[in-house]
């Protein structure tokens, strides 16, 4: 009975959940600030799980030509309060700087069964800043040190290679600041097994990483790995800057033979000890490598002492219809438990069932209206305390394993020296047919566990909690009017989907106003991507700012717009003569177009000699100044060695281009052989000598200096401190440069006995040659006994150690070289060993006969003072000469036994 019953309502919770997702619900929005000549778009979010959802929603809109720019989109609550959003994936059209498409991300958070709408407001012309709060700062940078790709939030920082495996280098340990740095980073990474039973990883691939989106909420990072063999993997990282999850989406394109793949693949520190599974019991992973989970579990969590929680979870495929068979299975056993359980129990759940029913397949969705997915939504909130409770004691349990997928084929675990590897196997049948496309979903530092079930529930069923009203709107009225004086108010409605009806009505108070016609009009059967216009014609009665809204309703959606118009009386006197302002864009860019972030511009008026405005460009080269008054003035912009006018006489607004002498100089540092060579220093000089930009070359052996001036330069490269290279360049003409080196790349793969790869030795190579002759060089092997080198032409002397294994080599280095270094046992090991042997055999002879010695010395005086007292009790021996012998006999005792 007991277990009935669980079942039973595990049931109801689950078709709660299915039913959510296909709700598109509606909700009524509330008059916001108007801003003339605005279109709008309402979005309603909507959380369909029965706990707090605090998440990056993403809406995708598209425009028609010349219905927006970039810097005309906002974003506002029902009420009017402007929104946080990121602007990204930006598309425009042809020759034009009007939206094509692109998408708009802002965060959120979203009570149990709750839903919140919002409205996207659009113009073809640039809002004013207050009126816009779009983020544009991103937290992903290159790191000129490195070369790197880093991604830096709150939580942890990530790092991308173009050679190594994504890794985790920091992580906050308090959330409050306490940044901790991973003695091992948390690498995520892949191996490939082919048939004949080669070992593939990281390291045989040619692998790029590319910034897709560096946004305030989300960023983006791609990484591209292709082996030669045939095999393409493809990662895209998903950052968010709120929370500490990752999510990472991966695909497979098979072109060779493979025996077994593991992807991901995590590579950790032997301080994470145990992984703990759904059902809270735990895999010691130190002690029990290695080991097979089989079938696999869905998520776990690897846990350590000292280091934060990782949580890591494999989704698959996100569909609805995953859970529809385990729907099925619940609602025989409601039916079955229904015969047993007592009314007053079941009724609350045949209420439930009764709202699911109308719903739950989506062949009943069309004939669904606003009122019964309303009462529905009611009705969960109401169920709201048992649904949480069935959630966090049963859908665990439901979604724990990984038995009915076709991608994941088990979790497997080995270790190896101080690091463990954990990987999920994939199912080669999957992948070797069609390719393969997954999700992970990562947590790090893991704060909290429920938390992480309910992103891993949430992605798992793929619901869309975005629904995007079928149209947009835009109402054209006056700000100004005098009463008596008729005016119109102007709607031009865009659709997207057919709809039935759609009422256009107009919301005024009405005594202040009449309307010559109706109040609202009844558009019956509208068709899709159709423009209708709908006039009303208005005359004020009283003076006054009125609020005068348009609603927008239909089945599937509504909107309100708000106009605002002040109503004013003719004059009693004549009036001062109204200043007329206007606007200015000031845009600057290089030669090549390219926009110049944080240049100061400044607007002179010409007639008064005066500052009129100072501003500095943003991330788009631009400036805006509004509300300036009409005459003559002198743009000014600064830039490092000249001041660039321009003379505008101001009648409307403008849009004003300048163009600066400024240019990027882009230094390639080059073998011979044209491989590129990372970590050399550059520094470039100007015609006078001094000194203006220094750097060291990037993974692809490139410096580049930005918004150089346009003129003469000279480039020192220096090598391992030398001056090895100096040109002098005309930037105009040579805007990239190509130095080469005299140096070649050496890489060494050392093994040891029956060829097996000699992982963390030190390497040492020093120079022999007269030019470098101090030149010494240290390294380890990575995990496949691999080092590179990128060193000058000339003789080395190379060293290898590891233990008991050594190797010496002398190379000739004339031309990039891949040598097979066999590292032998060395004899030193049982040299040591002799010596240590002999020195303990002395030690142990010295201190036999020390000790020997005095035990004999001492039992002689013991023997002598007993024949004493013997004497002297026969009375053969005198008093006086007994004290002073017995006195030292004792002494003689005493330090015997002191020296023991």
């Amino acid at each position: 009975m007991k277990s009935s019953r669980l079942l039973a309502l595990t049931l109801l919770l689950l078709i709660i959940l299915g039913f959510i997702s296909y709700a598109p619900h509606i909700s009524k929005s509330a008059p916001q600030n108007h801003v003339k000549g605005l279109k709008y778009r309402k979005i309603t979010l909507y959380n369909p799980f029965p706990f707090t959802l605090r998440k990056i929603f993403t809406i995708e809109i598209n425009f028609s030509y010349g219905e927006a720019v970039s810097k005309g989109i906002m974003v506002l609550e029902e009420r009017g309060g402007l929104l946080n959003f990121q602007l990204w994936d930006v598309e425009v059209y042809s020759n034009s700087e009007y939206l094509k498409r692109c998408k708009i991300s802002i965060l959120v958070e979203l009570e149990p069964f709750s839903d919140k709408s919002i409205l996207i407001a659009f113009t073809p012309t640039p809002l004013p800043p207050d009126l816009r709060s779009v983020l544009t700062e991103g937290f992903v940078f290159n790191s000129t040190s490195t070369g790197e790709i880093l991604v830096s939030t709150d939580y942890y920082t990530f790092s991308f290679g173009n050679s190594t495996s994504p890794k985790i280098l920091v992580y906050n340990a308090s959330l409050n600041g306490s940044w901790i740095e991973f003695t091992s980073p948390i690498e995520l990474g892949w191996t490939v097994v082919l048939k004949n039973s080669t070992v593939l990883s990281e390291e045989d691939f040619n692998i790029t990483v590319n910034i897709v989106v560096n946004g305030s909420l989300i960023s983006i990072v791609n990484v591209n790995a292709y082996s030669p063999a045939g095999l393409k993997i493809e990662f895209n990282f998903t950052f968010n800057s709120f929370s500490p999850f990752i999510t990472v989406d991966y695909s497979i394109e098979n072109g060779v033979d493979l025996k077994s793949i593991y992807v991901p693949l995590f590579r950790l520190s032997t301080e994470y000890d145990k992984m703990i599974l759904p059902d809270s019991s735990t895999v010691n992973i130190v002690s029990s490598t290695p080991f097979t989970l089989y079938p696999p579990t869905r998520f776990f969590t690897l846990s350590s002492p000292n280091l934060p929680s990782l949580g890591i979870a494999f989704i698959g495929e996100s569909s609805l219809e995953n859970f529809r068979p385990l729907l099925e299975k619940y609602n025989q056993t409601l039916i079955n438990a229904s015969r047993k359980l007592p009314w007053s129990k079941l009724k609350p759940w045949w209420s439930l069932l009764n709202y699911l029913s109308r719903i739950y397949y989506s062949e009943h969705l069309p004939a669904l209206n606003i009122t019964t997915l309303t009462s529905t939504l009611t009705g969960l909130r109401q169920l709201l305390p048992l649904a949480q409770q069935l959630f966090s004691i049963n859908i665990t349990n439901d979604l724990s394993l990984l038995e009915n997928t076709t991608l994941a084929k088990r979790i497997v675990g080995d270790r190896y020296g101080l690091t463990t590897f954990i990987a999920f196997q994939l199912n080669e049948t999957t992948y070797a047919a069609n390719g393969l496309k997954s999700t992970i979903l990562m947590a790090i530092p893991l704060i909290d566990q429920n938390n992480f079930k309910a992103k891993l529930l949430a992605s798992l069923m793929g619901v869309n909690t975005v629904i995007v009203t079928p149209f947009t709107a835009f109402v054209e009225a006056p700000e100004e009017a005098e009463v008596d004086e008729a005016f119109e108010i102007k709607i031009v409605l865009k659709t997207f989907k057919s709809l039935e009806n759609i009422t256009l009505e107009l919301d005024y108070p009405v005594e202040g106003f009449e309307i010559l016609g109706n109040r609202s009009i009844i558009l019956a059967n509208v068709s899709s991507n159709m423009i209708y216009n709908y006039t009303w014609k208005l005359i004020p009665r009283l003076s006054g700012e009125y609020s005068l809204n348009v609603n927008i309703v239909s089945s599937k959606g509504d909107i309100t717009i708000t106009s605002t118009i002040n109503v004013t009386i003719p004059p009693l006197y004549p009036l001062p003569e109204k200043v007329k302002t206007h606007n200015i864009t000031v845009e600057v860019v290089r030669l090549d177009g390219q926009p110049i972030f944080g240049r100061l511009v400044k607007l002179i008026n010409v007639l008064e000699n005066t500052t009129t405005a100072v501003g500095a460009t943003d991330e788009n080269g631009t400036v805006s100044f509004l509300n300036i008054p009409e005459g003559v003035y002198l743009v000014q912009v600064w830039s490092d060695t000249a001041v660039e006018n321009k003379t505008i006489i101001l009648d409307s607004n403008k849009n004003i281009k300048l163009t600066l002498k400024l240019q990027d100089l882009e230094v390639y540092v080059k073998t011979p052989t044209l491989k590129p060579i990372p970590g050399v220093l550059v520094q470039i000089y100007d015609t006078s000598g001094e000194l203006i930009f220094a750097g060291i070359t990037g993974s692809k052996g490139e410096l580049i200096c930005r918004n150089l001036p346009i003129g003469n330069y000279t480039i020192s490269v220096q090598f391992f401190g030398r001056i090895v290279n100096t040109m002098t360049v005309d930037l105009l003409h040579n805007p990239k440069v190509e130095v080469f080196l005299e140096a070649f790349r050496l890489t060494l793969k050392v093994v040891r006995e029956k060829d097996k790869p000699l992982p963390l030795a030190e390497v040492e190579v020093r120079s022999v040659s007269q030019k470098f002759r101090n030149l010494v060089i240290t390294n380890r092997t990575n995990m496949n006994g691999t080092v590179v080198f990128f060193l000058p032409k000339g003789r080395y002397v190379v060293s290898i150690s590891k233990g008991q294994y050594t190797s010496l080599l002398d190379v000739e280095l004339d031309k990039d070289m891949v040598l097979l270094v066999k590292s032998s046992k060395s004899n030193t090991l049982w040299i040591l060993s002799a010596i240590t042997a002999v020195l303990w055999s002395g030690f142990t002879f010295y201190w036999y006969r020390s000790t020997s010695m005095l035990r004999k010395e001492e039992e002689r005086y013991k023997e002598l003072l007993s024949r004493l007292e013997e004497y002297y009790s026969k009375g053969l021996v005198e008093e006086k000469l007994y004290l002073k012998l017995k006195n030292e006999y004792e002494e003689k005792l005493r330090r015997i036994r002191g020296g023991r």
